[in-house]
């Protein structure tokens, strides 16, 4: 059975740090909305990660907006994508979120993100953090790849009338085969949801997780959170469909789910 070790074993490092203002470095989004800015060098890692975390706070702008991020790695000329399309659709205008992913990346990779926003030239001030160990030393995988269909911000599930369900097909076909799941879901409003993740056909359905639970906060100073993530340890082959069946405290309220599979 895998066993934590001791802390001497888990070391973690930050890229990104701008300590004289306590924030991060800034990522530009491209001119254009929903448009990739250019790739922003966050530094070389030190050691080997077996999990990477994304820290981001958007900064710039006064309204809501989608949010895109990606982490590559460079060799100097070319960039590979480690994790792409994370999204991100805070209710609130300005927010921070943490996303940590169990992803290998090896010692001495220079580390790249890049940024898009659905409103043009936004930015974001972000951080990396490497850990060189994963939960229960398992190995980091290879690549990070979305799974849904993100067009014009992300597929909106509402959920049914006051505390009923209502099940929306998140993904119809899975175009790759995934060892692991990451699952991303944006709640909207001053309300509580209660998120089941599902596969399998139309009027078939599993359930993988149950009642994700999710509380919403309507302003800058509200102290709830919106956004949450959850990494699911189940595999699933290409081909596969994907739902969400969602009920909420104050009626067909709606969402936002987006899900990825580790290779």
């Amino acid at each position: 059975m895998n066993q934590y070790g001791p802390l001497s074993t888990c070391r973690y490092e930050v890229l990104g740090a701008v300590t004289g203002t306590t924030t991060g470095t800034t990522v530009t989004a491209g001119g254009g909305a929903g448009t990739k800015g250019s790739w922003v060098s966050f530094g070389t890692s030190a050691f080997a990660y077996e999990q990477i975390s994304l820290m981001a706070v958007e900064t710039s702008g006064t309204t809501q907006r989608g949010c895109i991020f990606d982490i590559g790695i460079s060799d100097g000329t070319n960039t590979w994508v480690l994790a792409g399309d994370l999204y991100v659709n805070p209710y609130q205008a300005e927010m921070n979120f943490q996303l940590d992913l169990p992803l290998h990346v090896p010692s001495g990779s220079q580390l790249q993100v890049r940024y898009a926003s659905s409103t043009a030239s936004s930015t974001a001030k972000v951080l990396l953090r490497g850990c060189s160990v994963n939960v229960g030393g398992a190995p980091g995988f290879s690549k990070l790849s979305l799974l849904s269909v993100i067009a014009s911000g992300v597929a909106t599930a509402a959920a049914g009338g006051n505390n009923a369900k209502s099940r929306t097909q998140i993904v119809a076909s899975s175009a790759t085969p995934a060892s692991a799941l990451l699952f991303i879901y944006h709640h909207q409003g001053v309300t509580r949801s209660a998120v089941d993740l599902e596969y399998g056909a139309a009027s078939s359905e599993a359930v993988i997780l149950p009642r994700f639970a999710v509380y919403g906060g309507s302003s800058l100073t509200s102290m709830t959170q919106c956004v949450r993530s959850i990494v699911i340890p189940c595999a699933f082959p290409a081909g596969t469909r994907f739902s969400v069946n969602i009920a909420n405290s104050a009626g067909s309220n709606s969402g936002y789910p987006v899900l990825y599979g580790f290779q």
